[in-house]
């Protein structure tokens, strides 16, 4: 092995963070752009954040603009909110004002474990998800005063009775600190994790186990990111307490919190952690306390390994506390076996458990353990998965692969590297893609592609920098991908390591090493366009925005159509396009004025054909997307209209829902919804219609968009029109309707080096509405977006190209020549006649076209300025070139021409005096 291979630490965080700071950049414009809707509904908090399945309880609600809040929904139909009787109870006079927020919660008693979105429904449509977890264990609500362990709210829980406590509490106020005793015997497993980011709480927390003589046990502050977990074999019998409490010593009424003290099972990982669908499968769980007795259950230690995972040991040692060092988990951990048979990947709203922005496009499902209070999450995959042999530590042990398929192994040494080898043909085109920060292990990947010795790196797989969320939803993780063109015939070495987690042994450290050929696939999710939690609500004769995002995989480059299906009645939605190297498109809602209030959930769906070249438009009523998948043949719009078919596949995706948790850096906070909901309410103040002068354009043209603005009060702003999420390559520009008119237009210059395809555009108007109608009517600054504009991208017979040293400015009654090219390609040799043209018309000047024949390609156009030409910009001049066969004009190509009309040049006094 190279020391390249062998010395090699890449600076991944550094990296992340400086991605962080760039991102940063972006967020003012998301924060601060006004919005012609009503107030969002944002839901912040719900206290307590969870319940025992089978009860009843009252939680109280926290948010912004919650008047008027008549509901909750919840995913799970069997968690049921109503409006709590004290919140409508005036009470007596003189007696403690009761919250407007109460609800009463019943929860059934077969709703499975797991985390639930719940959101507020009102006058103001519907709100942002929150979490609420359900739960099997015992609850008990924080009692204060509990700052001090001997406090009369600390109180103390039998473990003895039961199997564990979840107690639900909040960092009320600035230095709150939490206290809660439980009673213990010797011997006893005792797991206690705090659920805090998982919630979506603005906690940060740290956790500590004291002795009841103050003696501090036990520390920690990040397990699951921000939520630590502490793990302890009680020394001996007797009272002890766990001590919460923010790290910035910040408080409030979102800092909420689920703290767990349980000697039930739990578990932590699976291996392997993805099974192949359908079929069933011995799985090893890892976690603690797991089948309730060692007979069933085995002590894992980290000291060797042998069948790819750990060796077992029937040891029931208490683990070493020292009260100086932070607790660390993990470091021995049970193991059983259980029989899986993997079911067909799971949408969201089956999979109760947290899932960051980062595991969009991760197949599986929820594995609930009996008698554990949270199940976690299991892959499911479609073709093979291989485990780990366990002594394949060097090159010459290395464990032969096949493919395509997955192996799924452990590093539990720190410094542990896994070898495989496989065999591969010349020309094969290959992907690798590794899983380890996604499926929440402690491990930052490195995987690199050898020769049959070891001896030269081929190919080093890289983190994948791609995060078309942004600030918003960010995506980035440090698992590692790559593209293998195989040489020649023969065998290849794989080496696997972590470059992080220290020295020490560690089981959990596990991991899933993907290889495929290059078959391209892609993911989607929907995020909302605001840069703040929010729900979709579609106001009448209004429209709202949502930004599919799409992350490409193995290769996939061709055009993806996206389509809103099961729409609410009073609801429309036209298809877009996320054009070639588009990684977000706007996905645009529009309510009819006669639409009723009303609250449901769509599908987004996603197809794409297999690097078909003359797709138009997807027939989705001929392809079976009701699970997702590729199609052998499908049918699409040719360039006549009519249908035609192809023997191409098409891959079919459906998207998956993005919640922004907390906007903002760096506290920001994303994850995956359980379902796609929206709502209509209201009615829209303005409205944007958008339509293009024609379908198809070729690279290296303009497209022009007329715009229409209709107003539900008459009100004569100025009008600024844009549009935002344009393909990295084509310019912003921006237009203007002037005060007192209703229509204008706005035009972008598709370069020659965007990539053929079909792409969608939305115009973005800001401008002033009226809020009431009368004389003297209340105004307000907004933001509104048009339908998408869909067209087509079709390689140019030729470009026009203006000199880049054309005169930028012209003087009233002068005259000048701009020179430019029409660069001809694709074998084009018919005439190009050039003219000067602008949407609105050229006023002011004139110049007469030009017309090259056979080779031509170079000329000029002279430009005439009137004495009273009107000043300033000329709105998007064009030179246009338009294409002729057998004297047909077929094909248009333009280019801006940046022309500004200045006053007429007045003699100085030295030419007046010289003559």
């Amino acid at each position: 092995m190279s020391d390249q291979v062998r010395q090699t630490a890449r600076g991944k965080s550094g990296r992340k963070q400086f991605a962080a700071l760039l991102l940063t950049l972006f967020l003012v414009s998301w924060l601060t752009e006004s919005r012609a809707q009503l107030p969002n509904t944002s839901l912040d908090s719900l206290f307590p954040p969870g319940g025992q399945a089978g009860t009843t309880l009252e939680v109280e609600i926290g948010g912004g603009n919650l008047t008027g809040v008549t509901g909750l929904r919840c995913s799970h139909a069997g968690v049921l909110f109503e409006r709590s009787a004290a919140s409508t109870d005036s009470g007596a006079e003189g007696d403690e004002k009761k919250s407007d927020n109460l609800f009463r919660v019943t929860i059934a008693p077969d709703v499975p474990p797991g985390l639930y979105d719940v959101r507020a429904i009102g006058d103001n449509g519907m709100s942002s998800a929150h979490l609420f977890a359900v739960g099997r264990r015992t609850e008990r609500l924080e009692t204060e005063p509990n700052d001090t362990p001997h406090g009369e709210g600390s109180g103390s829980v039998e473990l003895s009775e039961v199997e564990g406590i979840t107690f639900s509490g909040r960092i009320g106020s600035k230095g709150d600190l939490d206290h809660h005793a439980f009673r213990a015997r010797a011997g006893q497993r005792v797991i206690v994790e705090c659920w805090v980011e998982r919630l979506g709480s603005a906690l940060v927390p740290v956790l500590e186990v004291y002795s009841s003589d103050g003696r501090r046990l036990a520390r920690n502050w990040s397990h699951r990111s921000t939520d630590p977990l502490i793990d302890f074999t009680v020394p001996e019998d007797g009272l002890y307490y766990a001590k919460i409490f923010d790290l910035t010593f910040s408080g409030g009424a979102g800092h909420v919190y689920r703290l767990e003290v349980d000697t039930g099972p739990r578990v932590l990982f699976t291996l392997p952690a993805a099974l192949v669908e359908g079929e069933t499968t011995r799985v090893q769980v890892f976690g603690w306390n797991l089948g309730g007795s060692r007979a069933v259950a085995q002590r894992v230690t980290a000291t060797g390994s042998a069948g790819g995972v750990a060796e077992a040991s029937s040891s029931a040692a208490a683990q070493t506390v020292n009260p100086n060092i932070d607790a660390v988990p993990n470091q021995s951990l049970d193991r059983v076996e259980v029989e899986l048979v993997a079911p067909a990947p799971q949408p969201p709203q089956a999979i109760p458990v947290y899932r960051a922005p980062s595991t969009v496009g991760l197949d599986g499902f929820a594995y609930d353990h009996p008698r554990s209070n949270m199940p976690v999450f299991v892959g499911v995959v479609e073709d093979t998965v291989q485990l780990e042999r366990g002594d394949n530590n060097t090159p010459a042990t290395a464990q032969a692969l096949e493919y395509p398929g997955e192996v799924n192994g452990q590093l539990v040494a720190g410094d542990e590297q896994d070898w495989y080898s496989f065999e591969a043909r010349r020309g094969e085109v290959l992907w690798f893609e590794g899983f380890g920060e996604r499926i929440g292990s402690p491990v930052d990947l490195d995987v690199s592609v050898l020769n049959a010795r070891g001896e030269r790196e081929l190919l080093r797989l890289v983190d994948d920098p791609r995060n078309p969320g942004g600030t918003r939803f960010p995506a980035s993780h440090l698992d590692p991908s790559g593209r293998f063109v195989v040489p020649k015939d023969g065998r290849y070495l794989l080496m696997v390591r972590s470059l992080v987690g220290g020295l020490g042994d560690d089981p959990s450290r596990v991991y899933r090493l993907s290889i495929h050929r290059e078959e391209p696939d892609f993911d989607l999710v929907t995020v909302s366009r605001h840069g703040a939690p929010a729900g979709i609500n579609v106001e009448r004769g209004g429209r709202e925005i949502v930004d599919v995002l799409v992350f490409r995989r193995r290769g996939q480059s061709t055009p993806i159509q996206i389509v809103a299906t099961k729409l609410p009645p009073g609801i429309e939605c036209e298809p877009v396009w996320l054009g070639p190297g588009v990684d977000s498109a706007p996905l645009v809602f529009t309510g009819i004025n006669s639409a009723e209030s009303i609250e449901g959930t769509i599908e987004v769906i996603g197809s794409a054909p297999l690097n078909h070249p003359d797709l138009n438009q997807v027939d989705l009523n001929q392809v079976d997307v009701s699970k997702g998948g590729t199609s052998n043949s499908f049918l699409y719009t040719g360039h006549d209209g009519d249908y035609e078919s192809a023997s191409v596949g098409l891959v079919t995706r459906r998207a998956v829902g993005g919640a922004i948790v907390r906007g903002g850096t760096p506290n920001g906070l994303a994850r995956i919804t359980a379902e796609v909901p929206i709502a209509i309410r209201g009615s829209a103040p303005v409205i944007v219609h958008a339509r293009a002068t024609d379908t198809r354009f070729s690279q290296g043209s303009v497209i022009t968009i007329a715009v229409d603005i209709q107003r539900r009060y008459p009100h004569e702003a100025e009008v600024k029109l844009t549009s935002d999420r344009l393909p990295s390559m084509v310019p912003t520009e921006k237009a203007y309707i002037e005060k007192g008119r209703s229509s204008g237009f706005v035009c972008f210059y598709l370069p020659p080096q965007l990539p053929i395809g079909y792409y969608s555009i939305v115009v973005k108007a800001e401008t002033e509405v009226a809020t009431q109608a009368g004389d003297d009517p209340k105004s307000k600054a907004v933001s509104v977006y048009s339908n998408p504009v869909s067209f087509e991208v079709y390689p140019p017979p030729f470009v026009v190209v203006i000199d880049p040293n054309a005169p930028r400015k012209i003087h009233r009654g002068e005259t000048l020549d701009v020179r430019y090219t029409g660069v001809r390609q694709n074998g084009f040799i018919g005439k190009i006649h050039t003219e000067m043209v602008a949407p609105a018309g050229v006023f002011g000047i004139r110049g007469r076209g030009v017309t090259f024949v056979g080779q031509s390609e170079s000329g000029s156009i002279r430009i005439v300025a009137n004495d009273d030409a009107p000043l300033g910009q000329i709105p998007f001049l064009q030179f246009e070139g338009l294409g002729t066969v057998e004297d047909k004009a077929i094909f248009r190509s333009s280019a801006f021409v940046y022309l500004e009309i200045i006053e007429k040049e007045e003699p100085k006094e030295s030419d007046k005096e010289a003559k």
